[in-house]
């Protein structure tokens, strides 16, 4: 018998979607899927420079997390991470980052489901379709480059799309099923239409995911978050009595003799 059931999940792009229409987070209008960008306060990340030919709200926020489908922009999409230790390193990488002139951002990472909460990352991104030699000429330029200017050690690698993507199938394996995802990438380039691809990230977007950087890193227990806020902690340090000048004599027994049981 023919599954038609399952044949009509390759080209039924309302029913992943139906919970949003609902609640009209998404309408459609005039044969076409009509979704509104906004912006997200709790935002993580500083874009240093914005590659304009990434897409990543359409290609990863929808195609790829609501339809499953890794794009072929994705699948040529090559970046070098490079992790720091602590706040204080995060903020020296992004200013390596403003006087390299490469597709950048870096922020705090608060994606809990990667095992990688909390840390502070860097990526930096090779022009689209320039494949992995292009992805490996910039991990050389990078990493040349922050072999002289980082004081702070730091973990430096190549990978290939979002972290979101390898985690469902293995970067490797993703051409095995080029044809499947291109299929459906071509229904859905017919089929949504966005209000903006990307946001325009202004001044006051980035003082705020400064300030959420130094918080959320101050919750971690980051030992250089003080360097940001004047040497003054967020939360202050009980006072300790087991071999404090303290005298016992101030602090007697029977302190609560009289006191109701």
């Amino acid at each position: 018998m023919e599954d038609i059931y399952s044949q009509l999940d390759m080209v039924n792009l309302i029913r992943p979607v139906r919970d949003r229409l609902k609640s009209g987070a998404m309408k459609i209008e005039g044969g076409k899927l009509h979704i509104g960008t906004h912006y997200e306060p709790d935002r993580c990340w500083h874009l240093v420079k914005r590659d304009p030919d990434r897409q990543c709200i359409r290609w990863n926020e929808i195609y790829f997390q609501i339809y499953g489908v890794i794009p072929r922009a994705c699948r040529g999409c090559w970046k070098v991470v490079v992790e720091v230790p602590h706040l204080a390193a995060l903020f020296a990488l992004l200013q390596e980052q403003e006087r390299m002139d490469f597709f950048s951002k870096c922020g705090v990472d608060r994606r809990w489901q990667f095992g990688g909460y909390g840390k502070c990352v860097g990526f930096f991104y090779a022009p689209l379709g320039s494949g992995l030699n292009g992805g490996r000429n910039l991990y050389k330029a990078v990493k040349t480059h922050l072999d002289q200017a980082m004081k702070n050690p730091y973990n430096i690698f190549l990978k290939r799309g979002c972290t979101e993507m390898e985690q469902q199938l293995p970067s490797d394996q993703w051409d095995e099923r080029a044809d499947y995802f291109d299929a459906k990438e071509k229904l859905l380039d017919e089929w949504v239409v966005l209000s903006e691809n990307e946001l325009e990230e202004t001044q006051e977007m980035r003082f705020n995911t400064h300030q959420n950087w130094i918080f959320w890193r101050a919750q971690l227990q980051d030992p250089t978050y003080h360097y940001f806020t004047g040497g003054n902690f967020f939360w202050p340090k009980p006072v300790t009595y087991h071999d404090s000048e303290h005298l016992a004599s101030d602090f007697p027994d029977g302190i609560l003799e009289g006191v109701d049981e």
